[in-house]
């Protein structure tokens, strides 16, 4: 293993980490710098969890954010949880 792999192996490890913690934001940072450390290496086995888990924490705080948005919308609109216009 070269150093940008044992890097990016660090990098998902901390991920994980992070995640217990509830850090979404920092697990996010994380998983794009091991994606990125991963991808110099040719042929590494962990490409595709760097890659996942990078997609995964992106695609999380997008629906996390539209969430938030779409809860703030109904407060102002005094729209009851359950129903729709």
């Amino acid at each position: 293993m070269g150093d940008d792999e044992t890097d990016g192996v660090i990098s998902l490890n901390l991920v994980a980490l992070y995640l217990q913690l509830g850090d979404l934001s920092a697990a996010a940072v994380e998983a794009d710098r091991a994606a990125k450390k991963v991808e110099k290496v040719p042929n590494s086995a962990y490409l595709g969890e760097a890659l996942g888990q990078a997609a995964k924490l992106r695609r999380g705080k997008a629906i996390w954010k539209a969430r938030c948005r779409c809860s703030r919308l109904r407060r102002a609109w005094r729209i009851p949880r359950g129903t729709s216009r």
